[in-house]
């Protein structure tokens, strides 16, 4: 019975943090750049809270850092996403003013 309790809870932070993704890259399409960096901000204060959380119970600096690590590789990919968007809005606007440009003559 606990396995598939186990199994419930997994299959449900999976579709939470994939949909955390697809929200973070809505966000970073946004005119405001603050918008897109919600998530990255969020997650790293969770993985800084649980890792030093974990100070608590053990003082292993070695311990701490690989779980702020791997606590932090959602984060990670939040601010890959907000990169890869935020360029890819760049060079878009920068193609429409070229176009300008280039009527303007």
């Amino acid at each position: 019975m606990s396995n598939i309790r186990v199994l419930i809870f997994l299959t449900i932070f999976i579709i939470m943090i994939t949909a955390s993704f697809f929200i973070q890259a809505n966000l970073s399409k946004q005119k405001s750049k603050w918008l897109g960096l919600i998530f990255p901000v969020i997650f790293t204060t969770i993985a800084a809270f649980l890792a030093f959380g974990a100070t608590i119970y053990d003082g292993s600096i070695i311990k701490i850092l690989v779980v702020f690590l791997l606590y932090m590789i959602p984060a990670d990919i939040h601010v890959l996403i907000y990169l890869h968007m935020r360029n890819k809005m760049r060079g878009k606007n920068q193609h429409e003013l070229d176009k300008m440009k280039i009527q303007d003559l």
